[in-house]
């Protein structure tokens, strides 16, 4: 299952395509760095993400700052 946060601000046909496995998998095919991995593994990966809600201008990530994961 995938955590949502802030779903107050997430549109409720995107929240129920997000918690679609198979909607999810098929996002992730189509991201070059997954193109070796099997449904079951991408299926995995979806499951092990989170989505999260930005406001609009925040920055997921700011350059020289360290990570806290990997941002799709």
């Amino acid at each position: 299952m995938v955590l949502i946060k802030a779903k107050e601000q997430i549109p409720i046909q995107l929240l129920e395509k997000i918690e679609d496995v198979e909607w999810g998998v098929e996002k992730l095919e189509s991201i070059g760095i997954f193109k070796n991995l099997t449904k079951d593994e991408l299926e995995l990966l979806y499951d092990f993400g989170e989505v999260i809600a930005l406001k609009p201008n925040a920055h997921a990530v700011i350059e020289g700052e360290p990570s806290r994961g990997l941002f799709i």
